[in-house]
Protein backbone atom coordinates (compact mmCIF):
# COMPACT_ATOMS: atom_id res chain seq x y z
CA UNK A 1 0.00 0.00 0.00
CA UNK A 2 1.14 3.58 -0.56
CA UNK A 3 0.89 4.35 3.18
CA UNK A 4 0.10 2.28 6.29
CA UNK A 5 -3.07 4.31 6.92
CA UNK A 6 -4.39 3.24 3.49
CA UNK A 7 -3.44 -0.45 3.79
CA UNK A 8 -6.95 -1.80 4.49
CA UNK A 9 -8.61 0.24 1.75
CA UNK A 10 -5.86 -0.65 -0.71
CA UNK A 11 -6.23 -4.34 0.15
CA UNK A 12 -10.01 -4.18 -0.38
CA UNK A 13 -9.54 -2.47 -3.73
CA UNK A 14 -7.07 -5.15 -4.84
CA UNK A 15 -9.42 -7.91 -3.69
CA UNK A 16 -12.26 -6.31 -5.65
CA UNK A 17 -9.97 -6.04 -8.67
CA UNK A 18 -9.12 -9.72 -8.35
CA UNK A 19 -12.80 -10.68 -8.29
CA UNK A 20 -13.54 -8.50 -11.30
CA UNK A 21 -10.57 -9.89 -13.22
CA UNK A 22 -11.88 -13.41 -12.59
CA UNK A 23 -15.31 -12.41 -13.91
CA UNK A 24 -13.71 -10.80 -16.96
CA UNK A 25 -11.61 -13.88 -17.59
CA UNK A 26 -14.70 -16.10 -17.40
CA UNK A 27 -16.58 -13.83 -19.81
CA UNK A 28 -13.61 -13.81 -22.17
CA UNK A 29 -13.44 -17.60 -22.12
CA UNK A 30 -17.06 -17.57 -23.36
CA UNK A 31 -16.21 -14.98 -26.00
CA UNK A 32 -18.51 -12.43 -24.35
CA UNK A 33 -16.31 -9.36 -24.77
CA UNK A 34 -19.03 -6.90 -23.74
CA UNK A 35 -19.45 -8.72 -20.41
CA UNK A 36 -15.67 -8.88 -20.00
CA UNK A 37 -15.42 -5.15 -20.60
CA UNK A 38 -18.19 -4.42 -18.09
CA UNK A 39 -16.49 -6.63 -15.51
CA UNK A 40 -13.29 -4.60 -15.85
CA UNK A 41 -14.92 -1.15 -15.47
CA UNK A 42 -15.00 -1.26 -11.63
CA UNK A 43 -11.27 -2.12 -11.54
CA UNK A 44 -10.22 1.16 -13.15
CA UNK A 45 -12.50 3.16 -10.89
CA UNK A 46 -11.61 1.42 -7.61
CA UNK A 47 -7.87 1.66 -8.22
CA UNK A 48 -8.18 5.28 -9.36
CA UNK A 49 -9.99 6.18 -6.13
CA UNK A 50 -7.32 4.49 -4.02
CA UNK A 51 -4.46 6.18 -5.87
CA UNK A 52 -6.19 9.55 -5.52
CA UNK A 53 -6.83 8.98 -1.81
CA UNK A 54 -3.14 8.16 -1.41
CA UNK A 55 -2.10 11.28 -3.31
CA UNK A 56 -0.59 9.34 -6.20
CA UNK A 57 -0.60 11.03 -9.60
CA UNK A 58 -1.23 8.57 -12.44
CA UNK A 59 -2.05 10.01 -15.86
CA UNK A 60 -4.46 7.23 -16.83
CA UNK A 61 -6.62 8.16 -13.83
CA UNK A 62 -7.37 11.46 -15.56
CA UNK A 63 -8.64 9.48 -18.54
CA UNK A 64 -10.72 7.30 -16.22
CA UNK A 65 -12.27 10.40 -14.62
CA UNK A 66 -13.14 11.79 -18.08
CA UNK A 67 -14.73 8.47 -19.07
CA UNK A 68 -17.94 8.90 -17.06
CA UNK A 69 -19.20 12.22 -18.49
CA UNK A 70 -17.86 11.25 -21.93
CA UNK A 71 -19.84 8.02 -21.79
CA UNK A 72 -22.99 9.89 -20.72
CA UNK A 73 -22.68 12.17 -23.75
CA UNK A 74 -21.78 9.40 -26.19
CA UNK A 75 -24.64 7.22 -24.96
CA UNK A 76 -27.10 10.07 -25.42
CA UNK A 77 -25.74 10.63 -28.91
CA UNK A 78 -26.13 6.96 -29.77
CA UNK A 79 -29.51 6.31 -28.17
CA UNK A 80 -31.63 9.46 -28.38
CA UNK A 81 -33.71 10.70 -31.27
CA UNK A 82 -33.48 14.43 -31.99
CA UNK A 83 -37.09 14.86 -30.83
CA UNK A 84 -36.18 13.47 -27.42
CA UNK A 85 -33.84 16.38 -26.70
CA UNK A 86 -36.10 18.68 -24.72
CA UNK A 87 -34.97 21.63 -22.58
CA UNK A 88 -34.18 19.45 -19.55
CA UNK A 89 -32.23 16.88 -21.59
CA UNK A 90 -30.25 19.70 -23.20
CA UNK A 91 -29.39 21.10 -19.74
CA UNK A 92 -28.28 17.61 -18.67
CA UNK A 93 -26.08 17.34 -21.75
CA UNK A 94 -24.67 20.81 -21.10
CA UNK A 95 -23.77 19.78 -17.54
CA UNK A 96 -22.16 16.55 -18.72
CA UNK A 97 -20.24 18.53 -21.34
CA UNK A 98 -19.02 21.08 -18.76
CA UNK A 99 -17.74 18.24 -16.59
CA UNK A 100 -16.16 16.41 -19.52
CA UNK A 101 -14.50 19.57 -20.83
CA UNK A 102 -13.01 20.44 -17.44
CA UNK A 103 -11.68 16.90 -17.03
CA UNK A 104 -10.27 16.91 -20.58
CA UNK A 105 -8.47 20.18 -19.85
CA UNK A 106 -6.80 18.39 -16.91
CA UNK A 107 -5.70 15.68 -19.35
CA UNK A 108 -4.27 18.26 -21.76
CA UNK A 109 -2.54 20.23 -19.00
CA UNK A 110 -0.80 17.20 -17.48
CA UNK A 111 0.42 15.20 -20.45
CA UNK A 112 2.71 12.34 -19.50
CA UNK A 113 6.22 11.55 -20.61
CA UNK A 114 5.26 8.79 -23.02
CA UNK A 115 8.63 7.07 -22.55
CA UNK A 116 7.91 6.69 -18.82
CA UNK A 117 4.74 4.84 -19.78
CA UNK A 118 6.56 2.67 -22.31
CA UNK A 119 4.63 3.81 -25.37
CA UNK A 120 6.12 2.66 -28.67
CA UNK A 121 6.43 5.15 -31.52
CA UNK A 122 3.16 3.86 -33.02
CA UNK A 123 1.37 4.05 -29.66
CA UNK A 124 2.70 7.57 -29.13
CA UNK A 125 1.38 8.57 -32.57
CA UNK A 126 -1.99 7.00 -31.70
CA UNK A 127 -2.01 8.88 -28.40
CA UNK A 128 -1.15 12.26 -29.93
CA UNK A 129 -3.63 11.85 -32.80
CA UNK A 130 -6.34 10.84 -30.32
CA UNK A 131 -5.65 13.90 -28.17
CA UNK A 132 -6.01 16.22 -31.15
CA UNK A 133 -9.11 14.47 -32.46
CA UNK A 134 -10.75 14.47 -29.04
CA UNK A 135 -10.12 18.20 -28.60
CA UNK A 136 -11.70 18.84 -32.01
CA UNK A 137 -14.68 16.60 -31.17
CA UNK A 138 -15.25 18.46 -27.91
CA UNK A 139 -15.08 21.76 -29.75
CA UNK A 140 -17.72 20.56 -32.23
CA UNK A 141 -19.90 19.42 -29.33
CA UNK A 142 -19.54 22.82 -27.68
CA UNK A 143 -20.66 24.48 -30.92
CA UNK A 144 -23.60 22.07 -31.25
CA UNK A 145 -24.71 22.76 -27.68
CA UNK A 146 -24.85 26.47 -28.50
CA UNK A 147 -26.94 25.76 -31.60
CA UNK A 148 -30.51 24.55 -31.95
CA UNK A 149 -30.05 21.52 -34.24
CA UNK A 150 -30.65 18.48 -32.01
CA UNK A 151 -29.57 16.07 -34.74
CA UNK A 152 -26.20 17.81 -35.03
CA UNK A 153 -25.93 17.84 -31.25
CA UNK A 154 -26.43 14.08 -31.03
CA UNK A 155 -23.94 13.41 -33.83
CA UNK A 156 -21.38 15.59 -32.04
CA UNK A 157 -22.06 13.87 -28.70
CA UNK A 158 -21.63 10.44 -30.26
CA UNK A 159 -18.36 11.49 -31.92
CA UNK A 160 -16.42 12.12 -28.71
CA UNK A 161 -16.04 8.44 -27.80
CA UNK A 162 -13.90 7.04 -30.66
CA UNK A 163 -10.97 9.46 -30.25
CA UNK A 164 -11.06 8.97 -26.48
CA UNK A 165 -10.82 5.22 -27.02
CA UNK A 166 -7.71 5.80 -29.17
CA UNK A 167 -6.11 7.85 -26.39
CA UNK A 168 -6.97 5.33 -23.68
CA UNK A 169 -5.93 2.23 -25.60
CA UNK A 170 -2.57 3.80 -26.46
CA UNK A 171 -1.62 2.71 -22.93
CA UNK A 172 -2.20 -0.99 -23.62
CA UNK A 173 -0.72 -3.67 -25.80
CA UNK A 174 -2.50 -5.56 -28.56
CA UNK A 175 -2.21 -9.33 -28.74
CA UNK A 176 1.31 -10.20 -29.85
CA UNK A 177 2.59 -6.65 -29.36
CA UNK A 178 5.74 -6.32 -27.24
CA UNK A 179 6.89 -3.43 -25.10
CA UNK A 180 9.55 -1.31 -26.84
CA UNK A 181 13.14 -1.85 -25.75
Amino acid sequence: PPAPARAAAWSRALQQAGRQLTLAEQAGAKGDWKEAHEALEPVRIALMKERQAAGLDYFVDRLTAFHEPMEELALAGASLAPGAVDAQRRRDLEQAFASARALWLAVEQHLPDVRTYGLSASREAQFRQGLATEAAALSRLSDALRGSDNGALLVAARSIKPPFAKVFTAFGLADGEALPD
